[in-house]
């Protein structure tokens, strides 16, 4: 009886004070109108009856830090990164209070081989974060490298896997978390080097954020994330399940399904073209792929949404190196990809360990007759400037490397029969029964 009325007073006790620290805090700072207790609370939603809560992510080149908070500089300063000239107004302060002493300290953080912005500055304070006059955001803020995507290639394998890894070990990938993504530089469009920052923007938006894409110190001055992730990478197990979480986002699942995955697709370009395509159209139909299901696709010409679906209704796909074949990735396990590049004068073979990930059939070829296309490389190399005859002339004798990059191709028969007919007899043992296995002549059972 007695141990039941110690642990009655212990709990009204308790209570007591708690009730009397909150109410010490509402006097002291009129202009907070939150509970103490919620500061160091991690929010947590319930999504389809399932509890979300925050999970720390700790792995090389990835911090997790608490009470982040973006504060203006008394002295504003101008500064230039990698042909981007920025003033930067606000700093990055964690208040932990286990830290011995103030020190400011550049972290490294994961991104990109080589990049000039794997890391932030950051000033760590140990004293306690203050409350007044502050916005406390129960967002989980991502603060990553800038990346700057000129292409889906680039923008896939850096930046929004690495960040869709970090995100999910996080547990915060679930609608309505409202993740916040804040890179070191601003990004912009009219940048040389970082054109088509916006173009992906849709894309990202499948990892939950709220919209907001931008330099931290864009954010209001006097916010403070109660929980942030600095640095990404590429962090899985299984690169399908990227796939299924893009499928999903997009509500693809009813079409992105092996039994519609039919179509022999050949990507086209309007740079890096296939001069004679016809010709491997004819190749095709020869070797007896069905010309119902044989299609040319312009990958830059549609939406994100129609170019997912052109390449997970595809079998197999066929295009000369380059970002369209990125979305190789979204094909059924056991489809086929050939690469086509001239990796002796210019374009090697990209894909050749990245696909493999996702459980394809990877083929490449290389091409032998390669033309020049000044047309090509006076948009992608001289912004549209025009090369002289003189120069055209003297750039034929001593070919630059920008010159073959951008030229187009010519095939050949012998270069890809070998190769199509493969596809071609093991895509008919698969139709016969699924535990074939091609040979030469035919099938073969396991």
């Amino acid at each position: 009886m007695n141990v039941t009325t110690n642990r009655s007073r212990i709990c009204f006790v308790i209570f007591l004070l708690l009730f009397l620290l909150n109410a010490f805090v509402y006097l002291a700072f009129p202009d907070y109108t939150g509970s103490l207790i919620a500061v160091f609370k991690p929010k947590t939603n319930q999504t389809l009856g399932k509890l979300h809560s925050f999970k720390a992510v700790s792995t090389p080149g990835i911090f997790t830090f608490y009470n982040v908070c973006l504060e203006r500089l008394s002295s504003p300063f101008t500064t230039n990164v990698h042909q981007i000239s920025f003033q930067v107004t606000q700093r990055i302060v964690i208040y932990d209070q286990t830290q011995k002493r103030n020190v400011n300290q550049r972290i490294g953080i994961s991104g990109p081989g080589g990049h000039p912005w794997n890391y932030y500055d950051i000033q760590f304070s140990n004293e306690s974060l203050p409350l007044l006059n502050r916005t406390l955001s129960d967002q989980v803020a991502y603060f990553v490298s800038s990346r700057c995507p000129g292409n889906l290639h680039h923008f896939m394998e850096e930046e929004y896997i690495p960040l869709y890894s970090v995100v999910r070990l996080s547990n915060m990938l679930y609608p309505g978390a409202d993740n916040v993504l804040l890179y070191p530089t601003p990004k912009t469009d009219h940048n040389t080097f970082c054109r088509n920052f916006s173009t992906y923007d849709e894309i990202m938006r499948t990892l939950h954020t709220n919209g907001f894409h931008d330099v931290y110190y864009n954010v209001a001055n006097n916010t403070c994330f109660r929980r942030a992730v600095f640095g990404s990478r590429k962090i899985l197990n299984d690169s399908r399940e990227v796939v299924d979480h893009l499928i999903r986002s997009y509500n693809l699942s009813g079409i992105c399904s092996d039994d519609k995955a039919k179509y022999l697709t050949v990507v086209t370009r309007t740079t890096r073209r296939i001069i004679n395509i016809d010709d491997l159209i004819g190749w095709v139909l020869d070797i007896g792929f069905d010309k119902d299901f044989v299609r040319q696709v312009r990958f830059e010409s549609l939406s994100i949404r129609e170019q997912m679906i052109a390449a997970c209704t595809s079998k197999v796909m066929i295009g000369i190196n380059g970002a369209a074949l990125q979305w190789s990735m979204l094909m059924p396990v056991g489809s086929h990809v050939v690469e086509m590049s001239w990796p002796s004068r210019s374009w090697g073979f990209f894909y050749a360990q990245l696909l493999p990930l996702y459980r394809l059939n990877y083929h490449k070829v290389e091409l032998k007759d390669i033309r020049f296309n000044f047309t090509s490389y006076e948009l992608r190399m001289r912004n549209g400037g025009k090369v002289g005859v003189e120069e055209r002339e003297q750039m034929k004798k001593s070919p630059p490397h920008e010159l073959w990059k951008w030229s187009d191709a010519f095939l050949h028969y012998e270069e890809l029969n070998e190769t199509l007919t493969n596809i071609y007899t093991e895509d008919q043992c698969q139709k016969k029964l699924p535990n074939l296995e091609k040979n030469r002549t035919g099938c073969i059972q396991m």
